[in-house]
């Protein structure tokens, strides 16, 4: 990984202007391998999804799942507030959880009916939803 990131940090440009910020950077108490092990770890994500994009290829895409997931993306929003990424990111987990349970539970028919609803449930006793604040905007 060290040799991916030394590549990539003398061919690119960021690379490039990470280690000519190093000398600079070390006085001021700035984690230049972390700065540079992140950088190979970005590499290596980069890899890892060019691979999985070259297995894909000749395989059919699944064009069906774009109305569900679109559909729970906006529960998991407006569960955790709007604008709000960590209330989204809550909310996610707590719709794939009622999902699971829904499925485990009932039958796998009705999650998207458990998933709303939870969001309906929470969004009745905070419409703002999880994270989000209620103001009043000026017009």
């Amino acid at each position: 990984m060290t040799a991916i990131a030394h590549f990539v940090a003398i061919t690119c440009y960021l690379g490039a202007a990470a280690l000519a910020a190093t000398p600079f950077a070390r006085p001021v108490g700035a984690p230049v391998r972390g700065v540079v092990a992140l950088l190979g770890v970005g590499v290596l994500a980069h890899l890892v999804g060019l691979a999985a994009y070259v297995h894909q290829v000749g395989q059919l895409p699944l064009t069906g799942l774009g109305p569900s997931l679109l559909l729970k993306g906006f529960a998991a929003a407006s569960v955790g507030g709007i604008g709000n990424n960590r209330g989204a990111l809550l909310a996610g987990y707590i719709i794939g959880i009622v999902e699971a349970v829904a499925a485990a539970a009932l039958s796998p028919g009705y999650q998207l009916a458990a998933t709303f609803a939870v969001m309906l449930g929470i969004l009745l006793i905070r419409p703002h939803g999880l994270f989000g604040r209620a103001e009043a905007r000026a017009v």
